[in-house]
This record gives structure tokens, sequence and C-alpha cells, in this order.
């Protein structure tokens, strides 16, 4: 996308007055891999949007998140997307043949597919390009960038139109 904050602009309106829920899946102890939980911890507090942190195993949740009734799922993980460290891909579940998850079974597709069947909702896969997922490895910098212009950008989706949020929208390669 040639324009981050444009792009997250429409996603908005799309899904402005829709109930949210985002799920971050990811192992913390792993580097870059836990990404989705930082995420979640971030935006504790900073939106109004229902938040789950999945870990790495998504599917023991599958009965939490269709009890939350979202009309809309935002998946964030972690998952090699043929980029640079800290590049995402926005992808609907139609987009997501062969796509897996670093360390996470049954994979994206099939737990997104359940949810979109059990829930109806809408469902869209946040999967940022890992730089390293060695056990007891710290997050990457270019991983750490992104992850704080997800916070922003999501703040900005939840209405938040402080500096903080709009300053998050250049920084993301989508």
């Amino acid at each position: 996308m040639e324009n981050t904050y444009e792009f997250f602009l429409q996603l908005h309106r799309r899904f402005e007055g829709k109930r949210l829920l985002v799920v971050g899946i990811g192992n913390e102890l792993c580097g870059d891999d836990g990404l989705g939980p930082r995420l979640i911890g971030a935006l504790q507090g900073r939106v109004g949007a229902q938040l789950l942190d999945a870990g790495d195993v998504p599917e023991n949740f599958l009965g939490k998140i269709c009890s939350l009734r979202p009309e809309v799922i935002f998946i964030v993980d972690a998952a090699d997307i043929g980029g640079e460290p800290g590049d995402i891909a926005v992808l609907e579940t139609d987009e997501l043949p062969g796509l897996m998850a670093l360390t996470h079974n049954p994979g994206l597709r099939l737990f997104t597919y359940f949810l979109q069947q059990e829930t109806g909702a809408q469902i869209l896969v946040m999967a940022v390009q890992p730089g390293g997922t060695s056990p007891g490895a710290g997050i990457s910098p270019a991983v750490q960038r992104t992850l704080n212009c997800l916070v922003g950008l999501f703040q900005y989706m939840d209405g938040d139109d402080s500096a903080e949020a709009k300053r998050a929208a250049p920084g993301l390669a989508v």
C-alpha cells in the first residue's frame, strides 16, 4: 500500500460501529513470534475493542472467541510472508492459502475458516514478517517499530485522533 494512513482510515470506515475483537497469536519467549501477545498488552486500556491474547495455541480459544460474538476479528501474528522484517500483510481469509503461522498448528487458514463459519464475522489477518524467532530472543528493532505503529493505528481506528495515533501511520509498510 502506498499510503498506510489512508489504508487504515478505509478500514476504520469499513468497520466503524461494529463489535471488534483483536486476537494476538504468538509466543513471547521466541523473539518476534511474540508480536501478537505484545500488541494485546500494549493495547490494554487504550482502545475500546475487545482484546484476546491467544498465545501460541489459538485453537484453545475458539469457544471464548465465539462467545464474544464479534462482528470483525483482527488476528495479529508473526508469519513468513516473504518480506523484510517488520513488513505487514493484511489478508482476508480467502487470501491465506499456504500461509502458516510459525509455531502454531493447525495453521491460520483452518483457524480463520472455523471462526468465520461459527461467528459470521469478517476476519482480517495482520501477518508481520519476523526477523527472528529463536527461544529467549527479544523482539527485533524492525518488528518493534511495526508493533509501535500498530498500537497507534488501532488507536486511530478506535477513534483516537491524537497526534500519537496519526504519527504511527507513516512508519508502517503494508
